[in-house]
């Protein structure tokens, strides 16, 4: 017997699997991405939405296959408690950050504007970016610590202007290098 009992069953299973590479993807590829106040505000409705959406197909699917009695009410009503927990989880996180994202980095601007330097973080012991800056930007609601280059590094202090390079969309923005300069 399949887990769902039905083509729509499965059809179930590949959007929860679609929705957990979304997020993955989109988190794996760009981790430095901050979304608009509105993006993070709308995501938890959404997410609460899609949650009991989902929770409400699979507890649907689940009486057309569930033999009467093989499971205790207490037994379906934690399962339906888990799905609906780990799917409006999922949604969150793909709604708030990796879908737009996602389309921030596929159709989204570059832009260059003026931004500061927050702090100059230590030097990291491994070989890849061992050269950090905390960096912020009026496109950018929170500090971000980017990897630039030696010199930049060298001589930077806190305070100091620095251009910003960004790719933005109605979604939010990404930092994708930081240089020299002030300029916009």
């Amino acid at each position: 017997m399949k887990p769902f009992g039905s083509r729509a069953g499965t059809g179930l299973g590949l959007v929860a699997s679609g929705l957990l590479a979304l997020t993955v993807y989109g988190f794996a590829a760009h981790p430095g991405f901050v979304p608009v106040y509105l993006v993070r505000t709308v995501a938890p409705i959404v997410a609460l939405l899609a949650g009991a959406s989902f929770t409400h197909l699979v507890a649907r699917q689940r009486l057309q296959v569930d033999v009467p009695g093989e499971f205790n009410p207490a037994g379906r009503a934690l399962f339906l408690g888990v799905v609906m927990l780990v799917v409006t989880l999922l949604a969150w996180l793909a709604v708030a950050q990796a879908a737009p994202a996602l389309w921030t980095a596929a159709f989204g601007v570059h832009r260059v504007e003026a931004g500061i330097v927050v702090q100059r973080i230590p030097l990291a012991p491994g070989p890849e970016c061992r050269y950090r800056l905390e960096v912020t930007g009026p496109s950018v609601s929170r500090p971000m610590d980017e990897c630039v280059s030696i010199d930049l590094w060298n001589q930077s202090a806190a305070g100091d202007p620095v251009s910003v390079d960004l790719i933005s969309s109605a979604f939010g923005s990404e930092i994708v290098g930081v240089r020299p300069g002030g300029g916009g």
